[in-house]
């Protein structure tokens, strides 16, 4: 399988996810994939212990020097971040959700 195939079976096993939780909970916090050199494909999330509403730009930092770490160890070939943002259109004065 090469990168781009690995790259969207990851991506296949984490949309769901998030499709799930905004279904749900109408949001969701950053969570990630990675898929080991096997080719099995883990699901992997942080918690902060200091706080019960973490910032999910910590969340996402936290992640991002986790996958790096372990692609500088060459545990991985490909990861992801899952990543909830809302916004609001000014013009139509409604909610936009989206997953990444």
């Amino acid at each position: 399988m090469n990168g781009k195939q690995e790259s969207e079976k990851l991506l296949n096993s984490l949309l769901p996810i998030a499709h799930r939780m905004l279904s749900k909970y109408g949001e969701f916090y950053p969570y990630g994939g990675y898929v080991e050199l096997g080719g099995q494909i883990r699901h992997v999330g942080v918690k902060d212990m200091t706080t019960e509403y973490p910032q999910s730009e910590h969340m996402i930092d936290t992640l991002e020097e986790l996958f790096r770490k372990m692609a500088r160890e060459h545990e991985c070939r490909v990861t992801g971040i899952g990543a909830y943002q809302a916004s609001w259109l000014q013009s139509k004065k409604r909610r936009h959700s989206s997953a990444a």
